[in-house]
């Protein structure tokens, strides 16, 4: 008898069926497309079938491979019924949370008000790829993370858009708004952060209308320097809910994004995370996301 398939085949053979093509399963699963289809001719070889047919229009189950695909699918959701039912028998009395640097103070603060003091929430921040890597892994319950619209969740795991954030401009004590018009920023030095891909092209916006731009890694960055020269800095509007000084405002900066915010659970998450969407959204002040 040929060797049982290995669940990595399972996910293997859902996500080529899911994607119609191996290149696309291979990216999903965070895999190099040799190494997947090497593994799933293997498969064929092992089960003595064609799984799928190779077309110039993609790849698609064949009637033997639509036939395992729906028990693997099967097989895959009873596996993650087990894991949840395990982590429901052991419960721990934390939560493991992650997100980035950038909305480490709103979203950990927001986790802290949810929580309250019974359940301690341990932290993480890293990249979002390593995040949804602990995810998967089982190391996180859930992150926080700001992903590009259209993005779909990993294998095994879950995203709901939770709110949008917008940009928020900070005026230092004693530092004037903006001028009107599109030259407004004409000779003022901005520093700039955001957790969204489009920084580049919101820094080329602001020096459109006049800026010198100081890009910085983090909001908490962008805030320091600019209180430090006493200039204005472009943020997330979460970075500052609960940072500004006295003397310190906050406007509109005069440049307009949505940034949608995901939380990112397992598909069968922790009971104790249920509402927490709301909450996120709420404590980070944020609108909700459009659909």
């Amino acid at each position: 008898m040929p060797p049982l398939p290995a669940v990595d085949d399972l996910r293997l053979a859902v996500a080529v069926a899911d994607t119609g093509s191996v290149g696309q399963a291979a990216v999903v699963l965070r895999i190099a497309q040799p190494s997947a289809s090497q593994r799933l001719a293997l498969l064929e070889r092992r089960l003595g079938l064609t799984l799928f047919d190779r077309g110039p229009t993609g790849t698609r189950p064949s009637a033997a491979g639509a036939a395992f695909v729906a028990d693997a699918r099967r097989i895959l959701d009873l596996l993650d019924h087990a894991v949840g039912n395990a982590r429901a028998a052991g419960a721990r009395a934390d939560l493991a949370a992650g997100t980035i640097a950038s909305l480490a103070p709103a979203v950990f603060g927001a986790l802290d008000a949810f929580a309250g003091p019974a359940l301690a929430v341990r932290q993480r921040t890293d990249h979002g790829p390593r995040l949804i890597e602990g995810l998967a892994d089982g190391v996180l319950d859930l992150a926080v993370l700001a992903l590009p619209p259209g993005t779909t969740a990993p294998p095994g795991l879950s995203r709901t858009v939770f709110g949008a954030d917008t940009l928020a401009l900070l005026l230092p004590d004693g530092v004037p708004e903006p001028g009107p018009g599109r030259r407004g920023y004409s000779g003022r030095v901005v520093t700039l952060s955001t957790y969204t891909s489009e920084a580049e092209r919101i820094g080329d916006r602001l020096a459109a209308r006049g800026a010198t731009v100081v890009p910085a890694a983090s909001a908490a960055t962008a805030l320091a320097i600019a209180r430090r020269r006493g200039v204005p800095a472009v943020v997330p509007r979460s970075a500052v809910l609960d940072g500004v000084r006295p003397g310190e405002r906050i406007v509109p900066p005069g440049v307009t994004i949505r940034i949608p915010l995901s939380l990112i659970v397992p598909k069968r998450p922790d009971p104790r995370l249920a509402g927490l969407a709301d909450v996120l959204r709420a404590e980070l002040g944020l609108a909700r996301a459009k659909r």
